[in-house]
């Protein structure tokens, strides 16, 4: 479920939804341009900690020179 359908579900909603974007607003007012690039890059960088620390964690299992399988059943000791 995690490894297949969760994340194919999560890139169909992320599709939608950069589909539908429209400009952001509060009642009458629309907000600028410049305010929505302050909030992706806000929510970007929380986000992108997850896909940056896979690559750190696989480059340090790919410099050790252990298998995959071995590596992640010996991180935790």
């Amino acid at each position: 479920m995690f490894k297949y359908i969760c994340p194919v579900v999560i890139a169909v909603i992320l599709c939608l939804v950069l589909s539908k974007l429209q400009p952001v607003r509060y009642n009458d007012y629309t907000f600028p341009l410049w305010t929505e690039y302050i909030g992706y890059a806000l929510a970007g960088s929380s986000v992108a900690m997850i896909p940056l620390f896979m690559l750190f964690e696989v480059s340090k299992v790919l410099r050790g020179g252990k298998a995959w399988k071995v590596s992640m059943v010996t991180s935790y000791d």
